[in-house]
């Protein structure tokens, strides 16, 4: 069967066609050749390779657009981003409600509506909060007990900037939490107000090292 080239397009404009072309890169099948052009409004794909392994390559490339464009949706400065969608690009679940009160406090709109959540933070910061919130609950499982005991060490982790170490460390000193009769890490308050306290006490902390 002879190799051939084909070229196709798709429309696209700015930041979204940065996008599109990374996944189109990381999960279009391998042919013989692809080159991916980014131009001032749209992306051109040059295939090499062939041809029923060209138009497979150009069918799965259609679908991860389509399912893109259904999964973001941009709306008056404000992003609708598939739950589905980020799991599936980060490649582990993590949890919603927590995403959503990271992303509001950070000062960004945020609010989750059934199976989407939509803010006018940018995509890259969304994705580097889940996958922050996901290896500080990785990092905590075993020494953490409970969900919202975990929920305050992790927002606590990302709002201040700090290491989780020192987010349990200070929060014991500030009997926000204890430890159980197994060692484990327990929270004394509901967790979004703990996550507040942590907060004024570290900041606390800071003014006094600066005095």
């Amino acid at each position: 069967m002879p190799l051939l080239k084909r070229s196709f397009y798709i429309k696209c404009h700015g930041d979204e066609c940065l996008k599109l072309a990374e996944l189109i890169r990381d999960k279009t099948p391998v042919i013989e050749s692809m080159n991916i052009t980014i131009e001032s409004s749209g992306l051109r794909i040059d295939m090499y390779g062939y041809k029923s392994d060209v138009r497979n390559a150009w069918m799965h490339i259609k679908r991860l657009v389509s399912a893109y464009k259904s999964a973001i949706v941009e709306r008056r400065g404000l992003r609708e981003i598939s739950i589905d969608f980020l799991v599936e690009r980060i490649g582990r679940t993590f949890p919603p409600r927590l995403l959503e009160f990271v992303i509001k406090r950070k000062g960004h709109k945020a609010h989750i509506e059934e199976d989407r959540i939509i803010t006018d933070a940018d995509l890259d910061e969304i994705f580097d909060m889940i996958k922050k919130i996901i290896e500080v609950l990785d990092e905590i499982r075993f020494s953490v007990k409970g969900t919202a005991c975990k929920y305050f060490i992790v927002a606590s982790t990302l709002l201040a900037n700090k290491s989780y170490q020192l987010i349990i460390e200070g929060g014991l000193r500030a009997d926000i939490l204890d430890k159980d009769e197994d060692g484990r890490i327990i929270l004394k308050k509901e967790w979004r107000s703990a996550v507040d306290h942590i907060l004024k006490v570290l900041s606390s902390a800071n003014k006094y090292k600066r005095q």
